[in-house]
């Protein structure tokens, strides 16, 4: 394969370390390109060298074999061949006593010999030539051989190579395909800022901004002129699937770099693992780069058409057309790769002989693609602009005058020349000047045809297949100057983004410092409430394991926010604090246990943020673990909330409480199927939103409950009322559901569980804020029997606060079961009923809701006082008394007056010359406008009569 790249004739300056342990360790994709051309040398490191077994007669034999190692293998270019052999080395490492260390110090060595290219050859068996040189020298464990001859290296040194090339590769395209727009122009309207901020995929912004960022100032992006092209509007797209793709590749890439084990071992047995992961992912990558590269034709022929109308010469309009031929030629034997490649894929294991042939295809094509495209806009931009000018010297004396004038000259030369962007001004320089390098900088002006009345085009002729060679340097992704440039060309795109204003993140909020204070007051009086029931304090990570957290939530599980998979663990943001917390009681093994966690949680809902709803917020949960007699948790995690919605003082409030087994029961007698039971659980849970209707129509039509069955659900579920009347009902009831309810034995355990739990809460003074409601479901799959929900009377926030038994939860972590029963209060929509009282108060009664806890504002009267007013504050700080001094070195007492009125700062001491000479300060009572005098070592007795009173 023609691959876009040279091996370095200079001296290799980098180090690229295999077989380090830890995370991180791994080499880099970027380290390994510099490694396959000779920028770089191999090292094994040192520890992992130990662990293998040492043979000094293997030793002697290597060593006379250096240098007689015979050629290069067939169709492997020497960079990927020189990869493939360093991750074997790493694959050989894994083999620990099963391994010799001299035949990877051997190998090391034949990587790092200058101009070196390890015999690694396309086909079945691309290492063989290799482990049969070894074989006849000193022999191969079956370790040895048997990781020789798996062939999952090369498919991966070509994935190294061939996305590191993508990567610079579609980075180039977003500059050639911008340049390409101004060359002919094209209407680029349709990257309208507010169009791209609007549209659902990320990659497609992110790609159409950053053609906008390198368009910036140029009359493509608003001017009806230009011809619509579909190869450009097209390209955002097109880029957008190759570059979310190329990210999958890097992934699986990175993952076979930190793990690469050809070869499994299991005592004196082995076993070759023979396909990769990566030659799956490759097939997509090589597809969408294969689009993109036929965009980029695509519009090489729109540049070939506008040359012969713009009046280019006959040479070299036929020399773009060659090109244009070429790219299309290639790209042609490129798809042929990709339909060979996916037909192996379909036909079964084996295909990743052909995964990296195809994908060095396909980067062939783009760069071609590029290639071509990039010589013709070049072209056609200096034939449209004319002859480049070199730049004029000015006079210094004239500079200043000329300064206007030479302005308005430079702007309307531009006009009538039709100026580009300035982003397309930074690509055409690079471009132009690696066209016209070692010919003269001014060579490009003898593309401009003749002006009017002149014999000839102008300057010396330009040698178009040198410049074509220069051009094919600069775009030279693995040895070039091309990461500099397009590293320059990003920082400009993301200067000439628009600045626009900051916003948070859809579901989540900033708090300010007088929503903070409310916040912590709230806190305070929640974890008070715990703590007094003797409660102990645990922390969880913010994220767990994503097996830890599926198929606890049930239809809710789709909210779980997953991270990205980065080549470890797979890993999510944690949903609630109940199933960490279960899982902590299975890992840590903690018996009885009564706890409260206050943290954070994350749901991918939608929000509403007036009421409450977020998708990041805090949970404040109560938790109770353990073996204990019946119902006493149940009703004193429920005596918790009670207490703690009381202390809050956010209005009336009711407790809506059901039992799970009585709800299974109500499903089973009502004719539900048992593996439909949570799903229609998760329906009538509905009840408080939306009418029995659309319940009911949920229940026949979405989840295929006939209708008789729900008719009699709507009979029981429309029961509430005072809990031990809602008990007589149930148990004494003469409907024919009821009577059938009260012969299943789920039924009866639940009722006397309820009897049970009632009476306990009568007797804690507690009962009187619950209501027994049928309809209560929810929806979550742990829970297994009492389960609970306080709302809000007169609100439309939802529930304020919920939970419920699950007694099965730890043993689905531990392998035992170990009771439990919570509650989690809804801590911000709690918080957002006081924080509207609280401003409503505010404005009723002019006074600020405060952010502080400042007791005393420290002022000064007269200039130099600043350090006195540190001294008293001192003062009060170590008495524990909270104050603050002002930082203006000589405050106006109007701004002093006015910083204490707005903070609500209850107390001012003041002084001037004439206090501090008579040892004396001045306190001044903000609320009551009074002043009194008192010594200075009388100050904190009297600040501190004053806050308590």
């Amino acid at each position: 394969q023609d691959l876009p790249f040279t091996m370095a004739s200079s001296k290799a300056v980098a180090e690229v370390l295999v077989g380090a342990q830890g995370i991180g360790a791994a080499p880099k994709q970027s380290e390994l390109v510099l490694l396959g051309c000779g920028r770089a040398n191999l090292v094994v490191d040192a520890s992992a060298l130990r662990k293998l077994k040492e043979d000094k007669e293997a030793e002697e034999k290597l060593r006379a074999l250096r240098g007689k190692e015979g050629g290069a293998g067939v169709g492997v270019p020497g960079p990927v061949a020189r990869i493939a052999l360093a991750l074997k080395v790493s694959e050989l490492l894994k083999g620990a006593n099963k391994v010799r260390a001299p035949l990877v110090k051997y190998l090391e060595l034949w990587i790092n010999a200058p101009g070196s290219v390890p015999a690694v050859a396309a086909g079945p068996s691309p290492f063989g030539q290799i482990s049969k040189t070894l074989a006849d020298c000193v022999g191969l464990t079956p370790t040895e051989a048997e990781t020789l001859a798996s062939a999952r290296t090369l498919t991966s040194a070509y994935a190294v190579i061939c996305s590191e090339a993508s990567r610079q590769l579609l980075a180039l395209a977003v500059g050639v395909s911008s340049l390409s727009s101004e060359a002919l122009p094209a209407d680029l309207r349709f990257l309208d800022q507010a169009a791209l901020e609007n549209h659902g995929n990320k990659h497609v912004v992110a790609a159409g901004m950053a053609m906008r960022g390198v368009l910036e100032g140029s009359p493509v992006l608003t001017s009806s002129k230009g011809k619509r092209i579909e190869a450009f509007s097209e390209a955002p797209f097109a880029h957008a699937v190759a570059s979310q793709i190329l990210q999958e590749v890097s992934k699986s890439v990175n993952v076979e770099l930190s793990c690469p084990q050809g070869v499994f071992t299991a005592g004196k047995d082995s076993l070759r693992v023979s396909t990769s992961g990566i030659d799956t992912v490759l097939l997509p990558l090589s597809e969408s780069l294969l689009r993109a590269a036929a965009l980029g034709n695509a519009r090489t022929r729109e540049l070939s058409a506008a040359m012969a109308e713009a009046g280019a010469g006959a040479e070299v309009a036929d020399f773009v057309s060659e090109l244009a031929r070429d790219a299309e030629a290639r790209l042609e034997g490129a798809r042929g790769e990709s339909t060979s490649f996916a037909g192996g894929l379909l036909a079964g294991p084996g295909a990743g002989s052909r995964a990296g042939l195809c994908a060095a295809a396909v980067t062939d094509a783009l760069h071609r693609s590029l290639l071509a495209e990039a010589f013709a806009a070049v072209c056609l931009v200096r034939i449209r602009q004319g002859p480049a000018k070199a730049a004029e010297a000015v006079p210094a004396e004239a500079e200043d005058s000329n300064s206007d004038g030479k302005k308005k000259k430079k702007k309307k030369e531009k006009k009538k020349k039709g100026g580009i962007g300035k982003g397309s001004e930074v690509v055409l320089a690079y471009l132009e000047a690696a066209c016209a390098e070692g010919q003269g900088g001014d060579r490009l002006n003898a593309l401009c045809p003749a002006a009017e009345g002149e014999g000839a085009a102008v300057g010396t002729a330009i040698d178009l297949p040198r410049a074509l060679r220069g051009l094919s340097k600069a775009t030279d992704w693995a040895l070039g100057d091309l990461g500099k440039f397009l590293s320059a060309l990003q920082r400009l795109i993301e200067a000439n983004q628009p600045r626009r204003k900051p916003k948070i993140a859809k579901g989540a909020r900033d708090m300010l410092p007088d929503q903070m204070k409310i916040r912590e007051g709230v806190f305070s009086k929640v974890v008070s409430v715990f703590k007094k029931h003797g409660a102990v304090s645990i922390d969880t990570p913010v994220f767990e394991l994503r097996e830890t957290l599926m198929g606890k939530y049930g239809e809710d599980s789709k909210l779980i926010y997953d991270l990205a998979d980065q080549g470890g663990e797979i890993l999510s943001l944690r949903y609630d604090l109940t199933v960490p917390f279960s899982r902590f009681c299975a890992l840590h093994g903690t018996g009885n246990i009564k706890r409260y966690h206050v943290g954070k949680v994350y749901r991918r809902d939608q929000p509403q943020m007036n009421r409450g709803r977020f998708r990041e917020f805090f949970q404040c949960d109560f938790d109770i673990a353990g073996t204990y007699s019946s119902m006493v948790p149940d009703s004193e995690v429920i005596k918790v909330m009670v207490e703690i919605l009381t202390d809050l003082e956010i209005g009336d409030f009711q407790i809506k409480i059901n039992h799970r087994l009585l709800l299974d029961s109500i499903m089973a007698v009502c004719g539900v199927p048992e593996q439909r039971f949570r799903p229609i659980c998760s329906a009538i849970d509905k009840l408080d939103k939306s009418p029995w209707e659309e319940v009911r129509r949920e229940m026949v039509e979405d989840k295929g409950l006939v209708p008789e069955a729900a008719d009699k659900i709507g009979e029981i579920v429309a029961l509430a009322g005072e809990p031990k009347e809602m008990l007589q009902t149930l148990k004494s009831g003469t409907q024919g559901a009821l009577l059938d309810l009260r012969g299943h034995p789920k039924a009866k355990t639940a009722l006397e569980e309820l009897t049970l739990l009632f009476d306990f809460l009568e007797a804690m003074g507690a009962l009187d804020r619950l209501s027994l409601d049928i309809s209560l479901a929810r929806g979550l799959d742990y829970y297994t029997g009492v389960i609970y929900e306080a709302v809000l009377l007169g609100g439309n926030v939802g529930s304020i606060a919920a939970g419920g038994r699950y007694d099965h939860l730890v043993g689905s972590f531990a392998g035992k079961d170990i009771p439990a029963v919570g509650v989690s209060i809804g801590i911000e929509r709690v918080y957002a009923i006081i924080e509207a009282k609280l401003k409503e108060e505010a404005q009723r009664t002019g006074v600020p809701i405060r952010s502080t806890d400042t007791q005393v504002l420290v002022c000064s009267i007269g200039n130099g006082l600043q350090k006195k007013r540190m001294e008293v504050a001192n003062l009060l700080w170590s008495a524990g008394v909270a104050s603050e001094f002002g930082f203006k070195p000589n405050p106006k007492m109007g701004d002093q007056i006015n910083y204490a009125l707005e903070g609500g700062i209850p107390y001012m001491v003041l002084f001037g010359e004439d206090e501090i000479a008579n040892g004396t300060v001045k306190i001044k009572d903000m609320a009551e406008r009074t002043e009194v005098t008192v010594g200075l070592s009388d100050l904190v007795a009297e600040i501190r009569k004053l806050i308590q009173k």
